[in-house]
């Protein structure tokens, strides 16, 4: 499967989407035990899960081809749900700027949703609106296939497999750009973030750097020398970058101190 387990609190939750008996379901840390399972009407789907805690309250988001849903992780139970519409999901849904978001990107249908937390029951806007009380902003064709969005600071980003890069105003779903990225290679891993500037690996072995501002700049295009296809990661100021033959980490140097001369 696609989707990775998630930890919260005492709890390792998994989201397993198959063809038939699908579910998501909660083990406890300490000793593997199940502490609840729930059933989920869906077909094989690649998304990982996340936990959002906003107003009291916490909500396990999933992705899926049929519904995007909202459920108690202490009890499994579904809090919400609204209808998705795109086959194949594979973009995690994680939260930026008080929103939940949700993207998913394989034909006909390339949503994306920015929802917000607390809702109950069916909170899909009505037939031809993009909004309702629960759902901030939708797009209903801009959504990325592989790649999971990111927010920085009051944008948001967006990333499609041929290097299409869109930024938006993550509260209004309003666009600020869009720009190609790099010369026709594959974009699969997710974008990160750090110090001011994202990260795009591609699957040529390119790692695009770019600007995090409200105008689209390209501080640097830096050559792996070999393929990319996972998402790099960030820790203790490193970034560790996962090649089809190495994995690098990547971290500036202290400045050399100045040597002292003596007579």
């Amino acid at each position: 499967m696609g989707s990775s387990p998630i930890l919260w609190r005492d709890l390792v939750i998994l989201q397993c989407d198959v063809q038939q008996g699908s579910f998501v379901a909660a083990f406890r840390l300490a000793d593997g035990s199940e502490a609840w399972r729930t059933s989920r009407d869906e077909i094989p789907t690649w998304s990982t899960p996340t936990v959002v805690e906003a107003g009291g309250r916490a909500e396990l988001v999933t992705n899926g081809k049929k519904y995007v849903r909202g459920y108690d992780p202490s009890t499994g139970k579904e809090l919400w749900r609204m209808p998705a519409g795109s086959e194949v999901p594979v973009p995690t849904p994680f939260a930026g700027q008080g929103l939940v978001f949700v993207a998913a990107g394989y034909p006909p249908r390339r949503p994306i949703y920015a929802i917000r937390p607390g809702g109950s029951g069916d909170i899909a806007p009505p037939e031809g609106a993009t909004s309702s009380p629960f759902v901030a902003w939708s797009l209903p064709q801009s959504g990325p296939y592989l790649p999971t969005p990111i927010v920085v600071g009051e944008r948001l980003y967006v990333v499609q497999n041929n290097g299409a890069l869109a930024a938006y105003e993550a509260r209004t779903g309003t666009r600020i750009y869009q720009q190609r990225l790099g010369n026709g290679a594959a974009f699969t891993a997710s974008p990160v973030a750090a110090s001011g500037k994202l990260y795009f690996a591609t699957e040529d072995g390119d790692v695009h750097v770019v600007g995090s501002g409200a105008s689209f700049e390209l501080v640097a295009t830096n050559p792996i020398g070999e393929p990319v296809l996972a998402t790099p990661a960030l820790a203790d100021g490193t970034l560790y970058v996962r090649g089809q033959r190495h994995l690098f980490a990547l971290k500036e140097q202290a400045a050399a101190a100045p040597r002292s001369s003596r007579r």
